[in-house]
């Protein structure tokens, strides 16, 4: 999945790329300093990869990953060419979900391209909103804990993020969970058994016989595949079945 971060020039569009990517690009205090957009590919957050972890105890472990893009800031007339608007709204069309950058706070150090504050506005020229604190990134898991306590706020603003992504596109994750790799896939929701199969390959696909199925819950209270299996909660299912977000799954194929 692909995640465009788009806004006005000069509202911290780069800075809010480098809180989320932990990367350290410029974030200047004028117009376009970003020109070729940047890319970061972060894990997405899930705490039931880790307990599959410590179950399986696998060679290597795969999370789902989210690319995000930090696309130079549009203005207004970006469709007619204006500030560079055709080369930015072609990095637009590549991504799957938009996250719109506005400015909502007020600091005459920092220069705004329309001269003015006014966030509505500003949503009017792209479209939604989003504010993310850069210092969380930079902080020890302890010390960002403590921070976003005294916000109020439970989970990283990154979390948040992929989440909202995640229910944009319509999105769920499954599991494949091996002694070799545990490692989670990206699907839509309502994706039958031989399209979650695709996502592996397209040879798992086209030679699709059954899927070996047992949900997140039922792997983690019986401690893996085999228990879970003696207790005869593992399903074979067919080319009909739809994938349930967690299901770990295991294919059978012939090509």
């Amino acid at each position: 999945m692909k995640c465009g971060i788009v806004g006005l020039p000069n509202v911290g569009k780069s800075t809010l790329f480098n809180a989320i990517t932990k990367a350290s690009i410029a974030a200047e205090n004028y117009p376009f300093c970003t020109i070729e957009p940047n890319i970061g590919i972060v894990e997405v957050p899930d705490p039931r990869i880790e307990k599959l972890i410590a179950i399986v105890n696998p060679e290597k472990t795969q999370p789902a990953i989210v690319e995000f893009v930090d696309i130079a800031g549009l203005v207004a007339g970006a469709s007619k060419g204006e500030g560079l608007g055709n080369k930015f709204l072609a990095n637009i069309r590549e991504t799957d979900a938009i996250v719109h950058v506005v400015r909502c706070f007020q600091d005459d150090n920092i220069v705004h391209v329309s001269g003015k504050v006014d966030p509505l506005s500003d949503i009017e020229v792209i479209n939604t909103e989003l504010i993310l604190a850069e210092e969380i990134a930079d902080l020890e898991d302890d010390d960002k804990a403590i921070f976003l306590s005294e916000l109020g706020l439970e989970e990283p603003g990154l979390n948040r993020v992929i989440r909202s992504a995640y229910t944009l596109l319509g999105l769920q994750t499954y599991f494949t969970a091996g002694v070799k790799e545990v490692r989670a896939w990206t699907v839509k929701k309502g994706a039958t058994a031989p399209e979650a199969a695709g996502v592996i390959h397209t040879d798992f696909e086209k030679g699709f016989i059954r899927a070996e199925v047992i949900s997140y819950d039922d792997f983690i209270a019986y401690n893996g595949e085999q228990k879970s299996k003696e207790a005869g909660k593992m399903r074979l299912e067919g080319k009909e079945y739809i994938v349930k977000d967690g299901d770990v799954m295991h294919f059978r194929f012939n090509v």
